[in-house]
């Protein structure tokens, strides 16, 4: 009977948590978008401005999912299946993106592919134009998002042999 009781205890506890962190934000977020009714709701999804936000999402993310899957599912399966030296420094580079806010990796790229970045005036110089616009997009959510499939795959390749 005790058992029982923690058990239920235990699966509360979960649920609470996951309404607060999850749902409850959820909600509010629909709340908020239609309380002054689903007209203006539906006015400002399909504004130009909006539209525009919404194609460069899709963009960017047709762009960014074949290059990780590609590059991921190689880079997974060379340390799954390979012993090389440097291969611990690598799978420990797979975690920085993790372990950097995204605002200092924007500010990285800024620095780097800015206009009085590193590369800046090289850039300028050949008339390439990454900073602000698509480019530099692809470039961050790459490197935001390539460990995601390499660690995900990582340990099935190495239980698979």
């Amino acid at each position: 009977m005790t058992k029982n009781w923690q058990e239920w205890l235990l699966i509360g506890i979960g649920l609470l948590f996951f309404s607060i962190i999850l749902l409850l934000p959820l909600f509010s977020v629909f709340y908020y978008a239609l309380e002054q009714g689903m007209d203006l709701f539906l006015r400002a999804i399909t504004d130009e401005e909006a539209l525009a936000a919404i194609w460069l999402t899709v963009k960017v993310a047709l762009i960014v999912l074949p290059i990780n899957v590609f590059i991921g599912v190689v880079m997974a399966w060379t340390i799954a299946y390979f012993n090389f030296k440097g291969k611990s420094i690598l799978t420990a580079l797979l975690d920085l993106p993790f372990s950097i806010s995204p605002v200092v990796v924007g500010l990285m790229f800024l620095l780097l592919f800015g206009l009085d970045g590193l590369f800046g005036q090289w850039l300028i110089d050949h008339q390439i134009r990454i900073m602000f616009a698509v480019p530099s997009i692809v470039i961050v959510t790459l490197f935001v998002t390539f460990p995601l499939i390499v660690k995900s795959l990582i340990p099935t390749m190495s239980v698979q042999g």
